[in-house]
């Protein structure tokens, strides 16, 4: 039996060699024959044969550029982890873990961003829930390189690899496979940004926590006593914190069908599933908010709530409602995601409904801890359905209470609203503008009265370690102050506000402060002495308040209001062209936002007085003051000052008859774009305005591109080769277009054709024999060329690059510069190009090229680019100097490219046959020099390959056409 093993293990490493054949056509039916070898194995002999071949059919099934390979290999891993059919079938326990020890030595740098990663994930989530009823979890001994598998996988680059990751870790966590310590030693090899990215999906369970879970096991072994009420005993998921526990919907369909007043034997919910039952140890609400801070768990905002506060929060809320009410609230498999919370929303939406439709207040009874259950499913990890269910929810409850007249009082406010606050800061733009509504109906509707407000959102302005929270928080406060006056925050918010104003470093925040104490100083008639007093000022903060209100008149009672007066900004010199004077520096950023302000206020005048609105009901139209409602979802004017941002660029460098002050104009448009995209420096928008126009910039992101680097090209245009170069103008679009391709959304928003164009001008910028006088203008802009060529995909990058080159070469292109300066251009394009692989190389050593999703593509640009070099040797067009960077080039790319992926390569130029009929001699040059042998010719004929690629490639012959045309 030895023996006849030894040849079957030889037997399969022969057909593993198979597997990288380089005849394509042979792989997939080397792969499917090793897993029909597999399944007929016994289960030792298919663990012991496993990592024989396991690991070829991993990296197969991740790295493969062809999906009929990758399917065939984890086809092959199915059935070579299965347990023949004479052993009963199932999954071979022994089998999966050598399959994840080949894994983990095949999960690279280039196999994390591999596309075939998510199948291979998905399959491995399918064989651990496998295992599950057979009880084989137990067995597995290989949780560490599990473990390793989840954590490096989390930090893929590929939303769909995260995706299938986390269900793997769900899985895992839920069902004991890997318990929390083997994350902490895999999360802890990792570098610091890593370890938080990693976090956000394992975050650590504490000691404490620890104990808490162990203590619950424990508990839900005791037999429960007859008559008592007690809620279901859970478990914490293990490696999910205790403070953002998972909370998972104990039903695909919801909720449970309606039922009668009793719970009964079958769980369904009573008609009100938070019908209150009577117990003798049940505190009632004024009793439990009286002990808040006082030996009650619920912790203080700042502070979130953690495992044991929310495990307290489901024991004493046991004690009232059904128990079938608290399943759905708190399920066993806890919370960690909105969409964990979406059955406990839909269960309070139902109380709701209830109270209404029987005009019942027993809800109010339950609000703490509705409240408290709400702050908790705030602070999980984001989900667009889950969190839109929760705020829809929160507003009903809201309503709710508006039409049964009730106050809450301070007790219960400081249970949701600081930490809905806070949220509302960090959300993205819809959510922050549900989160104002739900704001201004509890203010409007006396539900919490304004000057009781007040004091919320300073505890947040206070406490808050969220940069975006702190400002619109005093924002609110404002809106508070100029309704209720200066008591809405009284002398300990001034305090708090004062100090908040000295130490606050964020430029934009500071502003809302400031622009809060002016506000306070009218409603104290310009008494800043009063103020002084009051809050005992550092002598920076006072300096700060004298200059804004300092000379601010005292109101009196029946005059109109005035406003404080504004310092004045000093006029911004014109920069001439003909002056001989070098451009003066751009207009500070007082200007700018200055600027911005008074646009925006324009806007909004003209928005006003064309349509009339009505007004919000925030607005005391019976008082002597008006202030704003919290901000309108979508204020009309952020696309309106997007347009103008563009249009005053487009008018400079399209205008016939551009003035010095059209180029102030744009100058200054540039920097307002600049402003509202850097994270460092905050513009004068407020921050719903600001995510609107940076939404707006991704939508329209090419075009904004192209617009601002077209300001770079008429910079050097502007005035002839001899005038002085604007360089205030030239600083300012070389500052935006760095920001702009550094947006996340460059990689997958940013078309070939913007990259050539970017490509085109900012190497034609470094060229300019008036650029040595600048070398600060130099180095920028030369960081603004690589970086065009680093963000975008590797895809668009290399294919642009050829293009310009090709553009660059070719006589027949219209070219009418000089042949110098085309030689010295083509030589920047291959240095260009040569730094773009080695970018890719540094970062991805085993695999540079493993993000390439066209390689048809890419070898039919080289075919016509060494197509082109040919043509224009052939007919002396260009002198050897311009051809030398050209034909360089392309020997360059081909030779990385075949040193990686010579299979891939070789196979691909043999598909695409007469399409490509120039690239054949640079690629055996290729293969000559790097030692490899060409494969024989293949048997069996190709396939004609994928319909979309050959439409792709026929439309690149045709611009090939049309190019020469």
């Amino acid at each position: 039996e030895g023996k006849a093993f030894v040849q079957l293990k030889q037997l399969a490493a022969n057909l593993r060699l198979r597997i990288n054949d380089s005849q394509s056509n042979l792989k997939p039916l080397a792969a499917s024959v090793i897993g029909s070898l597999l399944s007929h194995l016994d289960d030792t002999a298919q663990a012991k044969l496993g990592p024989v071949v396991f690991p070829a059919l991993v990296n197969a099934a991740m790295n493969d550029m062809k999906k009929t390979m990758r399917d065939a290999a984890v086809s092959a891993l199915v059935l070579g982890t299965d347990s023949p059919k004479q052993n009963g079938g199932g999954t071979n326990a022994a089998s999966v873990e050598a399959f994840i020890l080949s894994l983990e030595s095949e999960l690279s740098d280039a196999a994390i961003k591999s596309s075939g990663l998510p199948d291979v994930l998905a399959f491995l989530t399918e064989k651990m829930e496998s295992l599950i009823a057979t009880n084989e979890q137990e067995k597995l001994s290989v949780h560490r390189n599990l473990a390793k598998v989840i954590v490096m996988s989390l930090l893929s680059s590929k939303s769909g690899s995260r995706s299938a990751a986390e269900n793997l870790l769900a899985v895992c966590s839920k069902n004991g496979f890997v318990p929390s310590s083997s994350f902490d030693k895999e999360i802890g090899k990792l570098l610091p940004a890593q370890q938080r990215t990693v976090r956000s999906f394992i975050p650590k369970l504490s000691k404490q926590d620890q104990e808490l879970v162990d203590t619950f096991k424990k508990a839900s072994e005791r037999p429960r006593r007859p008559g008592q009420m007690m809620p279901s005993r859970q478990t914490t998921q293990v490696g999910v914190p205790s403070n953002k526990t998972a909370l998972q919907s104990p039903r695909a369909g919801g909720l449970p069908r309606k039922g009668g007043n009793n719970v009964s034997e079958a769980g369904v919910l009573p008609e009100n599933p938070l019908q209150m039952s009577s117990t003798r140890s049940a505190k009632p609400k004024a009793q439990r908010l009286a002990t808040l801070g006082k030996g009650d768990s619920w912790p203080e905002y700042s502070e979130e709530p953690s495992g044991d506060t929310l495990q307290a929060l489901r024991k004493a809320w046991a004690l009232f409602i059904p128990s079938t009410s608290i399943d759905v609230l708190f399920p066993q498999s806890g919370l960690r995601t909105h969409e964990d919370c979406m059955s406990g929303c839909d269960l309070l939406s139902k109380a709701i409904g209830y109270s209404r439709d029987n005009n019942d207040s027993s809800l109010l009874e339950m609000l703490d801890f509705i409240f408290k259950w709400a702050a908790c499913a705030i602070l999980l990890r984001d989900h667009t359905s889950g969190f839109r269910k929760l705020l829809s929810t929160i507003l009903d409850l809201f309503k709710c209470l508006d039409e049964l007249s009730y106050v809450i009082s301070d007790g219960e406010a400081l249970l949701l609203l600081p930490y809905l606050l806070d949220k509302a800061g960090a959300a993205k733009l819809h959510f922050k503008e549900e989160i104002l509504a739900i704001f201004t109906l509890v203010t409007t509707k006396k539900i919490y009265p304004s000057q009781k407000f007040g004091p919320v959102c300073m505890k947040v302005l206070e406490k808050s370690k969220s940069n975006p929270s702190r400002p619109l928080a005093a924002e609110l406060c404002s809106i508070a102050v100029q309704s209720a006056g200066v008591s809405a925050i009284g002398k300990k918010g001034l305090v708090i506000l004062s100090s908040a104003l000295n130490e606050e470093t964020v430029a934009e925040a500071k502003k809302v402060y400031i622009d809060l104490f002016e506000i306070v100083v009218e409603k104290l008639k310009g008494d800043t002495d009063k103020l002084f007093s009051a809050i005992k000022p550092t002598d920076k903060v006072k300096a700060i308040i004298m200059e804004r209100c300092g000379n601010q008149p005292v109101a009196t009672q029946g005059s109109p209001r005035r406003s404080p007066p504004r310092k004045t900004v000093p006029p911004v010199s014109h920069y001439s062209p003909t002056s001989g004077q070098e451009a003066p520096a751009l207009s500070s950023s007082a200007v700018v936002t200055g600027n911005l302000r008074a646009r925006l206020q324009k806007s909004k005048e003209t928005k006003l007085s064309e349509e009339s609105p009505r007004l919000p009901p925030s607005i005391d139209t019976t008082s002597g003051t008006k202030f704003p409602a919290p901000h309108s979802p979508r204020t009309p004017s952020t696309d309106t000052m997007y347009n103008e941002i563009m249009t005053d660029i487009n008018f400079m460098t399209k205008s016939d008859e551009c003035k010095a002050s059209d180029i102030v104009r744009g100058t200054d448009a540039i920097q307002l774009l600049s402003t509202v995209i850097s994270t460092k420096e905050r513009s004068s928008l407020d921050p719903i305005q600001e995510g609107a126009f940076r939404e707006k910039i991704e939508s329209d992101y090419n075009t904004c591109m192209l617009t601002v680097a077209s300001a770079l090209n008429f910079a050097f245009d502007y005035g002839g080769k001899n005038a002085p170069l604007p360089t205030a103008l030239i600083n300012q679009t070389v500052a935006a277009l760095s920001l702009l391709l550094r947006m996340q959304c460059c990689s997958s928003e940013m078309k070939q054709k913007t990259v050539e164009y970017l490509v085109n001008v900012t190497v034609s910028a470094l060229l300019d024999e008036r650029m040595h006088i600048d070398q600060n203008i130099m180095r920028a802009t030369n960081k603004v060329a690589m970086r065009a060529v680093l963000s975008p995909s590797l895809d668009s990058s290399l294919n642009a690059l050829i293009s310009v080159q090709v553009s660059v070469i070719d006589p027949e292109e219209g070219n009418t510069t000089s042949e110098k300066f085309r030689s010295k251009f083509s030589r920047v394009v291959e240095k260009l190009l040569k730094k773009a692989i080695k970018d890719r190389i540094d970062s991805s050593p085993s695999n540079p090229f493993g993000e390439l999703e066209e390689l048809g593509s890419l070898l039919a640009s080289i075919d016509w680019m060494v197509e082109t070099i040919e043509d224009v040797a052939r007919i002396g067009g260009g002198p050897e100097e311009l051809l030398t960077p050209s034909t360089s080039m392309t020997r360059h790319l081909l030779l990385e490219l075949v040193s990686c992926n010579h299979r891939e390569v070789r196979e691909t130029v043999e598909d695409l046959g007469n399409d490509v009929k120039f690239i054949e001699p640079l690629l055996r040059g290729c293969e000559q020099e790097l030692g490899l042998q060409p494969p024989p010719p293949v048997v069996v004929p190709s396939s004609s390959g994928d319909s979309s690629f050959r439409q792709r490639l026929e439309a690149l012959k045709r611009q090939r056409e049309s190019n020469g045309n």
